[in-house]
């Protein structure tokens, strides 16, 4: 019993880890482009850990979207590598993407 549960716990502690290092590599690659393109004049750690936070939260929040829609593991983690790497557009998306889905879902129509 103890191994079974010890078995599920460290199955849910990788992925944990893989959905968090593939957001926060999304991230950092997100706050080097923005560096490089003059977003940011300097370094600055605080916006290198803005951009981190909100790497991982959109890379768990499409691990968990992804998953219960049913996607293949290999597309979710494209998917949760590509929407950490948009950072705040990400969350755009998403948001538009679960719009979509409540108005389908109550059959509501945009143009009214």
């Amino acid at each position: 019993m103890i191994d079974t549960i010890s078995l599920i716990i460290s199955k849910h502690f990788l992925v944990f880890l893989w959905i968090t290092t593939l957001s926060l590599l999304g991230g950092l690659v997100g706050y080097i482009r923005k560096l490089k393109e003059g977003r940011y004049e300097r370094f600055s750690i605080t916006e290198l850990v803005g951009d981190l936070v909100i790497s991982f939260f959109i890379g768990i929040t499409t691990y968990f979207i992804c998953k219960s829609a049913g996607f293949d593991d290999w597309l979710i983690a494209g998917l949760v590598g590509i929407t950490s790497h948009m950072g705040t557009r990400g969350l755009v998306l998403i948001e538009s993407m679960v719009e979509e889905y409540v108005k389908r879902i109550f059959k509501l129509d945009s143009k009214k």
